[in-house]
């Protein structure tokens, strides 16, 4: 990834504080002129997250419905292989130089773990659950990754070695919902101060599929303990005493297990947290007790997650989800139990997805419960202040090292808004601060550009719509006057290509929307579409505007959509099919607004070329069955009745092509060394100008194809390349017909120039991008960045006439003032 310069990452300190000036609103406000409180309609439903959850696992589950365990690392060790294969032939790259990362450095993202340097204050480690793991070294002014291999893996804990802090643990695998969110990988070790990683094993268990929380014995080197959850159901409590090279088991969990925490004054006392109930162990792990026996003076029985946090001495708090938030306190280390207040209200009916407890560690009273909003008790749990957190959806509660609740009352919390810290925890506002600063792990699911470049636009996992003005840099990304007061998930994106000032979002299930105003304010432009803010639509669902007609835009969830009116009204042009699928992907040909292709959730690919009076399904015709969910469709520009079309699940029958209309399929996937290893497809684009030239998005990054599909890039070959390889790509999209643009779910979004023609000029001195104005003052450059059938058109000048030699391409031919790469 791009770094970005030392002048940057000092604005970015100046920036946060403009952008601290949205969090300090309620995060029950209704969004100006909305129809319906987006609010309300996300906090009110429970079943909010595990709905998005289960979207993405649907994604790229296979024909049985199931993500096969370790596929998304079995495909990145496939791609890493072909990318070391010595002496083979370089692969065709399509264009693909130059990355450039746009941001958002001033969003965030999920974050469920932080953790302190134990003697340097000013360094802080992050844990994103698709972003990586992110260092500062500056107190939070200032961020960047440090291992890019983990970057498509959730990291949901991390702890240091207390003997040695080059020791570090960081456990992978989002596994709280009753579906897994992120891929987890197991546990990874550094010993280097967390500059590079290796994965642990753990011999004869996929539970390390997903390892949700670890903790360190707080004196003896080498000591922890884990607790997983297992992809078909309940969970593990495992501990190494020799750093990681072994992980015998404990004992099961009936639930998921979710925490797990060690007193910090008697180690022998060990607590796990489960979905279902809450374990404790006084002789360090060797016998387990379940305290959620619903005996008396025990914990209630039936209850769901289970959060734990130490007092002083044989206190101990327990976070339930039940009615909504219930507190449970023991003063004699868990062998009895009294209830402290019950419907809270704090987890939202959530806490499943959000829970957490902090108990300040000179005052046993002083109590933070986080779930949706954070709550924050002086009387041990009997009542709860709202905290006014600067996001919703809290996951990691830590405080400053330096705490000691009087002159230093400094908490940092991690959430779906990534990382800020309260200044004052003894004051209702907190004087809250969000450390977003150059801190890209934005979590997207799909983006649009005006052909202008002036604006860029984007929907995101529980931050709403975003928008990016180049001009003003990657701190500086918008999110709308009432950002916070809503914070739900956005979607797909348009932009009108007529009219920038007119953009389109969506909220979860279709919830369509339009902005007058450059994405400011948006409002509910459902009329007439009765999938709209409904589960009769995807979680992400599909719908774009006519390239032929700007006022024309199609939608899809369980029927199809079309809009003559800018999405002023809608009418159906195409009902549910059997068996309730909802509509994944839509294209509309260039030239022709009758000819629209649709995938759906089941595998079914269905067109029409009479803007829905008749629709033909055209997937039982692909060679093998398929049947997963169609993840995209791209129609070539110049060829209607040529179309790709992507399924998601680690396979490797995942890219099909037709050049038919569908009556025949091929498979686009490649073969040999230059093939798309069984990774996630996400998204498929043809080049504007170039329509041999294919793009994909996948899980494991971008792949290029110069042949229609025939062989494919396993990484762009130009030396300055940063591209996102090791991230998730959820969408590629098109700035104008020259710049291609990807939108990755935890590392926002970058941007790279795919150069059908490229310009030289031996007397340029000054800035140099290939382009009419900004030419190459070298051919060898210009060829760094060219692809079979690249143009590259020489200005007048005098060049050595030395041979060309270079590596990349076999026939190099030289007509008058051009040069044409065969």
């Amino acid at each position: 990834m791009n770094r970005i310069v030392t002048t940057l990452l000092l604005l970015a300190f100046a920036f946060s504080f403009l952008n601290d000036g949205f969090a300090q609103q309620s995060p029950f406000v209704p969004k100006p002129g909305d129809e319906k409180n987006e609010a309300e309609f996300e906090k009110s439903d429970g079943e909010y997250a595990q709905k998005r959850m289960e979207f993405r696992y649907k994604m790229r589950a296979n024909e049985n419905g199931v993500v096969p365990f370790g596929a998304l690392l079995r495909a990145k060790r496939m791609t890493d292989e072909l990318r070391a294969l010595p002496n083979q032939p370089l692969p065709m790259d399509a264009g693909i130089w130059n990355w450039e990362w746009l941001g958002p450095g001033n969003i965030g993202g999920r974050i469920r773990s932080i953790v302190f340097h134990p003697s340097n204050p000013n360094t802080i480690w992050i844990g994103s659950v698709s972003g990586g793991i992110w260092r500062t070294d500056y107190g939070g002014s200032a961020w960047y990754p440090v291992d890019d291999f983990m970057a498509n893996l959730a990291v949901t804990s991390i702890v240091i070695d207390p003997t040695n802090s080059n020791i570090m643990y960081a456990a992978t695998g989002e596994g709280f919902g009753n579906i897994d969110a992120v891929q987890g990988a197991g546990i990874f070790k550094s010993t280097n101060g967390g500059i590079n990683w290796e994965q642990l094993q753990c011999t004869n268990s996929d539970s390390f599929y997903n390892v949700n929380r670890l903790a360190h014995h707080p004196t003896i080197s080498g000591l922890l303990y884990c607790v997983t959850a297992k992809p078909g159901g309940g969970g593990e409590i495992r501990r190494t005493t020799d750093g990681g090279i072994t992980w015998p088991m404990l004992t099961t969990t009936s639930g998921r297990a979710t925490d797990v925490k060690i007193h910090p004054q008697f180690p022998n006392r060990i607590f796990v947290g489960t979905r279902s109930g809450l374990y404790s162990s006084h002789d360090g792990g060797a016998d387990w007790f379940l305290q959620t026996t619903g005996a008396a003076n025990k914990l209630p029985s039936g209850v769901g997650r289970c959060e734990v946090g130490f007092g002083n001495g044989d206190t101990v708090y327990v976070s339930i989800q039940i009615n909504n938030s219930e507190v449970w306190r023991s003063v004699d280390s868990g062998a009895t139990w009294t209830l402290r207040s019950t419907g809270n209200n704090y987890l939202g009916g959530q806490g499943w997805y959000n829970n957490v407890l902090w108990i300040s560690p000179f005052n046993s009273n002083f109590i933070l419960l986080g779930g949706v909003g954070l709550g924050r008790s002086t009387d041990g749990g009997q009542t709860f202040t709202n905290m006014m957190s600067f996001h919703a959806d809290q996951h990691s509660i830590v405080a400053h090292p330096n705490y000691d609740g009087v002159n230093n009352r400094y908490i940092y919390v991690g959430n779906d808004g990534g990382i800020g810290f309260a200044m004052d925890t003894t004051s209702v506002s907190g004087g809250w601060q969000e450390l977003n600063n150059n801190l890209g792990i934005t979590q997207f699911y799909g983006g649009a550009a005006h052909p202008s470049g002036q604006v860029i636009a984007g929907g995101t996992q529980d931050n709403d719509k975003l928008h990016y003005r180049p001009g003003l840099g990657t701190e500086l990304w918008y999110v709308g006057p009432s950002y916070n007061s809503t914070w739900g998930d956005g979607g797909a994106t348009a932009i009108d290509p007529n009219n920038m000032a007119r953009m389109y979002g969506e909220y979860p299930g279709l919830g369509f929307q339009r902005s007058d105003d450059t994405g400011r304010h948006y409002y509910q432009k459902t009329n007439g579409m009765t999938d709209g803010y409904s589960n009769n639509a995807a979680w992400v669902a599909p719908f774009l505007i006519d390239p032929n007609s700007s006022n024309f835009l199609v939608a899809g969830g369980a029927s199809i959509w079309r809009t003559r009116t800018y999405a002023e009204s809608w009418y159906s042009i195409r009902g549910p099919l059997s068996g309730f699928a909802l509509a994944i992907a839509i294209d509309i040909a260039q030239g022709n607004s009758a000819c629209i292709w649709v995938g759906y959730d089941n595998g079914t690919i269905s067109f029409t070329t009479d803007t829905g009076s008749v629709w033909t399904n055209v997937h039982t015709n692909i060679p093998v069955a398929v049947n997963r969910a169609v993840t995209d469709i791209a129609i070539n520009p110049f060829n209607q009745n040529d179309v790709v079309v992507s399924f998601g699940g680690y396979q490797d029958s995942s890219l099909w092509r037709t050049t038919d209309a569908g009556a025949n399929w091929f498979t686009a996937q490649g073969s040999g060394l230059f093939k798309i290893p069984p990774a996630q497809i996400n998204s498929v684009r043809f080049h504007p100008l170039a329509p041999n030239w294919i793009y994909v998005g996948t899980d494991v990054g971008v792949f290029a194809s110069e042949d229609y599909g025939v062989t494919w890039s396993t990484q762009p070959l130009y030396s300055k390349n940063e591209g996102p390889v090791n991230v998730a790509v959820d969408e590629l999209f098109w700035q104008g017909s020259d710049k291609l643009i990807a939108a990755t779910h935890g590392r926002g979004m970058y941007r790279c120039r795919p150069l059908p023609v490229v310009y030289v000029d031996v007397n340029n001195s000054g800035y140099e991008d290939g382009t009419w104005s900004y030419p190459f003052n070298s051919i060898n450059e210009a060829l760094d960045v060219s692809a079979a059938g690249t143009l590259v058109y020489v200005y007048s000048g005098t060049y050595l006439n030395a041979p060309i030699l270079h590596n990349r391409r076999t026939n190099i031919q030289s007509t008058g003032g051009t040069i044409i790469i065969r």
